[in-house]
């Protein structure tokens, strides 16, 4: 008598599919943004496999499902990194606006849908109230609650300031995004050296120049009764309030080498949600764009460990999830 061959735990069905399959459907929905129906297509026409949509969307979402210990992990992870990025972005879920929200350093990346925008949306992501290490971000002022060391984003900065240059003529504006860039300059150059900090010289010099700046544009933009201000004045006024309120903040690279000068990390994380949107237009329901978060937050993780981006979520499907190693505190 022959034996019987014993199916793989994962063939739970008369008729399933297997981990490479699920696998390319989580990684061509969420992180190459492909529609259903163009997936449903890509599969019957490229590799002879029919899936209906529903399908494919179960799929996914049974992906997504499968992350909840790889996202307590990373969280743990950017509790306890040096730095950390933050941001977020408007989607429509379930008809009307939710929040994206991001924290990302260069080797993790977590994504989460909330209804709210502040600090709610911020408490539930769990990242920010408990964390060691820097808050990057662009200033918004819900972050300001929480009692961590700030950085704030210079290349927003750099934008405002040339906002006033080009349309007010202020030349301490130009000359302040010249600092801004100068500062970021040489801590690259010290980073490149190998070297962990600057001199206290170095730091002090920027700093002197720094304040010398704000003091020149609040000669030209001085401090007038609330609600007069218009236009390009009051941008200038705000801006001037902002840089000399938060200056450390500002200057934080130039005092903290793990801390970078803007907060392009965050998003680069969370641009890609713009995509989605404009593709698919909205989430129907608050679990698929959660599911969507959970999925690309995984494989942002995976590329920037440098794993196979496939092999990844087939270990999710056959109960082998893959974490971040050590290497994610940093």
């Amino acid at each position: 008598m022959s034996a019987k061959a014993v199916p793989p735990p994962e063939a739970t069905a008369p008729g399933c599919y297997g981990p490479r399959v699920r696998a390319l459907a989580c990684c061509l929905a969420v992180y190459q943004h492909l529609p259903y129906e163009r997936m449903a297509e890509l599969f019957c026409d490229l590799l002879g496999i029919e899936i209906s949509v529903g399908a494919l969307a179960q799929m996914v979402m049974d992906g997504g499902g499968r992350l909840g210990v790889f996202l307590s992990v990373v969280k743990d992870l950017l509790r306890q990194a040096p730095a950390v990025h933050f941001d977020e972005t408007g989607a429509r879920v379930e008809g009307s606006l939710h929040w994206v929200h991001v924290a990302s350093t260069t080797l993790l990346t977590l994504l989460d849908c909330h209804k709210r925008r502040g600090t709610k949306a911020i408490d539930a992501i769990g990242v920010m109230a408990t964390m060691q290490g820097v808050a990057i971000h662009d200033g918004w002022k819900p972050y300001r609650t929480y009692d961590v060391v700030h950085g704030l984003c210079n290349a927003h900065h750099v934008r405002e300031l040339e906002a006033i240059a080009a349309a007010a003529h202020q030349e301490w504006a130009r000359e302040m995004i010249d600092l801004l860039h100068e500062a970021n300059d040489v801590v690259d150059k010290v980073r490149a050296d190998g070297k962990d900090h600057l001199s206290r010289a170095t730091i002090r010099r920027l700093r002197r120049a720094y304040d010398a700046l704000v003091e020149k544009g609040r000669a030209v933009n001085p401090t007038v009764v609330p609600g007069t201000r218009h236009g390009i004045d009051k941008d200038a006024h705000n801006l001037l309030a902002r840089l000399e309120a938060y200056a450390d903040d500002v200057l934080r690279s130039t005092t903290d080498l793990n801390v970078g000068w803007s907060n392009n990390q965050a998003e680069r994380d969370i641009r890609l949600v713009k995509l989605q949107q404009k593709i698919s237009g909205c989430w129907r329901t608050l679990d698929g764009a959660r599911t969507y978060c959970a999925i690309r937050s995984y494989i942002s993780t995976m590329k920037k460990q440098q794993h196979d981006v496939l092999a990844g979520p087939q270990q999710l499907f056959v109960g082998e999830l893959w974490l971040p190693d050590a290497a994610g505190r940093t």
